[in-house]
């Protein structure tokens, strides 16, 4: 098992979300949108550009420290 705190590099924090959300399930609480936080928050501009479409459309809330 993967656990956030382990991951320190950002582009590998955004190929556990990738892998996260082709897992993902309808219907239930995403696993990937926090790994996308993740990435995002470490400096991953494609994760934090994704978060965006992700939250514009709904499939993940906006947090305070989202920008």
């Amino acid at each position: 098992m993967i656990l956030m705190d382990q991951v320190t590099d950002p582009a590998a924090a955004r190929r556990v979300a990738e892998c996260f959300e082709f897992l993902d399930q309808p219907g239930e609480l995403p696993m990937s949108v926090g790994w996308w936080r993740r990435a995002a928050g470490m400096g991953d501009r494609d994760a934090r550009d994704y978060l965006r479409e992700l939250i514009d459309e709904g499939k993940a809330e906006r947090l305070p420290d989202d920008d």
